[in-house]
């Protein structure tokens, strides 16, 4: 009958009744047409044939099971249509926990006994620790997003504490005649008390109340005392239209030296000790002496 129709089936159709069955007066023949779709079932992806007619027939079809955060697209009551890509997502929801650290913060101290641009540790910082719970979503078995939902602190962190320099250390530079410069260190004025390992001023003499600063850097000075070949000897220098060069002076503070130098900011009442050391010319500053020519 179906050929004296015209009509040919594929074996993917439905047909109401068996091929072989002989016709009879009245009877109903029905040809349900399968389609061609593809199934994206999680990974798995698949041609198939379908004579359903929505996507929720055609996953009972495939005795496809959903759970409550899993997803199908098109929606469940969409239509079947041919060439229709249906995709089934499968959503997994997991928590996890983990320690992790809790990092420390520097604190910085302002210190006036230590030189402004220096620092000093003073205590080291430690991390602290820090449980923290994750929600994550798997699709189709791969993570796909994770979430921080909680954490709970399990040691505190402790702080990293620096002490920083404020104290001024002002240098400057004098030129002497006849010698190489020389760095003067000048630090916050101290008193004429200043201890030392020097005895105390001679009696007799005269005596002048000065300014002092210090100098280092060896070299020849002006009366040609070469400072360099001899590094500790005690040296002054001074204006000479107060203390003649070449005199023998005492220096409270400092001891016994030779007025055997120069320079073009010692002017007046100002005397400059000179040191091997910069550290040593740091340590003398800027003071307030008493000058004896012996």
């Amino acid at each position: 009958m179906l050929k004296d129709e015209n009509i040919t089936t594929r074996p993917q159709d439905a047909v109401s009744v068996a091929l072989d069955t002989k016709v009879k007066n009245g009877m109903n023949v029905n040809i349900n047409r399968a389609i061609a779709l593809s199934l994206q079932n999680g990974e798995k992806k698949e041609n198939v044939w379908s004579t359903k007619s929505s996507v929720q027939d055609l996953l009972d079809e495939k005795n496809i099971k959903l759970g409550k955060d899993d997803r199908v697209s098109p929606e469940k009551d969409a239509d079947l249509k041919e060439n229709m890509l249906v995709r089934v997502t499968y959503v997994d929801k997991k928590t996890e926990e983990k320690n992790e650290k809790v990092a420390f913060d520097t604190v910085y101290k302002e210190d006036s006994s230590l030189e402004k641009g220096k620092t000093k540790l003073l205590s080291d910082g430690k991390h602290g620790t820090k449980k923290v719970k994750y929600e994550i979503i798997f699709e189709n078995g791969k993570e796909k997003s994770r979430k921080r939902v909680g954490e709970d602190l399990l040691t505190d962190s402790k702080n990293k504490v620096v002490a920083r320099g404020t104290k001024q250390v002002q240098v400057a530079t004098v030129s002497h005649e006849n010698s190489s410069e020389k760095t003067v260190a000048t630090a916050p004025e101290q008193s004429s008390s200043a201890s030392s390992s020097s005895s105390s001023a001679p009696s007799g003499g005269r005596t002048f109340t000065m300014q002092s600063t210090a100098y280092t850097g060896g070299g020849v000075t002006a009366t040609g005392i070469n400072l360099s070949a001899n590094p500790g000897m005690k040296v002054v220098a001074v204006d000479p239209s107060v203390i003649p060069l070449g005199s023998r002076v005492h220096v409270s503070g400092y001891g016994e030296a030779i007025a055997g130098d120069t320079g073009g900011a010692i002017k007046g009442n100002i005397v400059d000790v000179y040191f091997s050391s910069n550290a040593a010319c740091i340590s003398w500053g800027r003071r307030t002496v008493t000058v004896t020519v012996l």
